[in-house]
């Protein structure tokens, strides 16, 4: 499995003048084949594309379906209110991963849910709907990352969109904790720092020997010894004031050593440890933002490279991509950390 390079502010434009791009772009790369798929006509099981892409991609026991609206497939017009939408859009991510993963998308499986949502009325609301589908579904809240941001316009005026991610295989570990910073750790780097400032932290990787999973393009060595996982850390502090990087920083560094504690129990290797990255993806309010001091970057160019310094022991070389939002709909929460990283499995003694 390969993580393809996140083209950053610089990638994209090059130099100084990237800074003022207002471009994000995010490639998943396989070394198997991939399996695209791409409704073009009106239908009734799923919306046809409303752009030049592909509703969902399954590659190495993962299943990736595109930002879905609630749409109704065979007139191509929205649902009527918040929940409606929001039922829509979910059944229609549903529709395309089913499409793409032989129906089998359910109960066992770890499923990961971003929602974005264009008014902050209408969060609450649809966050129970989303909740309501999961369980009925099959799927807990253990086995699903779930997160919501408001982010004010969405296409085509809809009020919901989400974004499904769903592993075909049963996961071989879910993982949650709380990660504090120690005051021993606050007075060392010298900031006063945000009161409690805590990572709420939740993991899934998936279980690469299952017998579940669709191996028939992998040869025996990369079944056994690859799994992509899914890293959740929401960065909580208890009162308004801006938030330390640095303070960050640590934390974060401490929970993925956590993390990587608890999958060597379980005989994973994060791959920073077997020569391997990751993607960081990480949402914040603008209230966090301070302004840039003279000669320094933007605030976002710091955060991303705050956070790829932290993630560097644990996961090897990363790359990151900080993008503002109204709001990261989490009590307490004011960043929102997603990591995508590979680790190694390694195979008890006398398999092949």
């Amino acid at each position: 499995m390969q993580l393809a390079p996140t083209l950053t502010r610089e990638d994209a434009a090059g130099g100084a003048a990237a800074q003022r791009a207002p471009l994000a772009l995010e490639i998943f790369a396989s070394a198997a084949p991939k399996r695209l798929l791409q409704v073009q006509s009106i239908s009734e099981w799923a919306p046809r594309m409303i752009g030049p892409y592909c509703q969902c991609t399954s590659a190495f026991g993962r299943c990736l379906a595109a930002g879905s609206l609630g749409l109704v497939p065979h007139t191509m017009e929205l649902e009527g209110d918040a929940l409606a939408q929001t039922r829509r859009a979910l059944e229609n991510a549903a529709a395309t991963v089913a499409a793409l993963d032989g129906g089998r998308f359910g109960v066992g499986r770890g499923a990961q849910l971003l929602v974005y949502v264009a008014l902050e009325a209408h969060i609450v609301p649809i966050e129970s709907e989303v909740r309501r589908w999961l369980k009925d579904r099959g799927l807990d809240t253990v086995e699903s990352l779930l997160l919501f941001v408001q982010i004010g316009t969405l296409p085509m005026g809809a009020i919901v969109e989400v974004q499904l991610e769903v592993d075909q295989v049963e996961p071989i570990a879910t993982l949650s904790w709380v990660e504090s910073i120690r005051e021993s750790i606050r007075e060392s780097i010298r900031e006063e720092g945000s009161h409690g400032l805590r990572l709420e932290c939740a993991a899934i990787f998936a279980d690469p020997q299952s017998s579940a999973a669709d191996h028939s393009n992998l040869d025996t060595a990369t079944r056994l010894k690859a799994s992509i996982g899914t890293v959740q850390c929401l960065v909580c502090a208890d009162n308004a004031a801006r938030l330390s990087l640095n303070e960050i920083g640590v934390v974060l560094a401490s929970a993925l050593r956590t993390l990587r504690d608890r999958l060597t129990l379980k005989g994973l290797v994060l791959a920073g440890e077997a020569g391997g990255g990751a993607h960081i993806r990480c949402f914040y309010e603008p209230d966090v933002e301070a302004a840039p001091g003279e000669g320094e970057p933007a605030f976002a160019q710091r955060l991303e490279d705050a956070l790829r310094g932290a993630a560097r022991e644990a996961l090897g070389q990363c790359t990151a991509v900080a993008l503002p939002v109204h709001r990261v709909a989490h009590l307490h929460a004011r960043i929102a950390v997603q990591l995508v990283c590979v680790c190694a499995f390694e195979p008890e003694q006398g398999d092949d």
